[in-house]
């Protein structure tokens, strides 16, 4: 179910931006790809909040996760991804590129939601290290 307010979008209440990007983009990719609306089903069940946000990542990535903090039975991640312009202006984003990106870091997501041992930066590269997928830091690069 779709919450929008302004230019917020919350997907159950466990997928959130306030991005006036971002927010349609998930909104259109949850509508229109069953994927996604599996992975945002699976995160809703989780103990694990996501949120989208423009921001920057290392250099080559276009988008990146981090574990930003861990309350008490919730753990915070956040996803950001290096728009500079609306989509489709000329470098910038188009909005199926956007979309898959969208994708493919809430995969991450819903991998670390099943690792219950991940609450930080460190314990995320550890968990991913453990299974052969060094990410090379504290954060997943796209």
């Amino acid at each position: 179910m779709a919450i929008i307010a302004a230019a917020s979008v919350v997907f159950g209440s466990h997928v959130r931006t306030e991005d006036p990007v971002i927010g349609p983009a998930l909104q259109d990719a949850r509508l229109s790809s069953a994927v996604i609306r599996r992975l945002v089903d699976v995160l809703d069940a989780s103990n694990v909040i996501v949120y989208l946000a423009r921001g920057d990542c290392p250099r080559p990535a276009v988008a990146c996760l981090m574990v930003s903090s861990r309350g008490p039975g919730v753990r915070h991640l956040r996803i950001n991804f290096t728009l500079r312009t609306e989509l489709g202006k000329p470098g910038g984003w188009h909005k199926d590129d956007l979309a898959v990106a969208i994708a493919h870091e809430l995969q991450h997501a819903v991998e670390i939601a099943g690792w219950p041992d991940v609450v930080d930066g460190v314990t995320m590269q550890a968990a991913y290290s453990r299974r052969g997928l060094d990410q090379g830091g504290s954060h997943l690069d796209t």
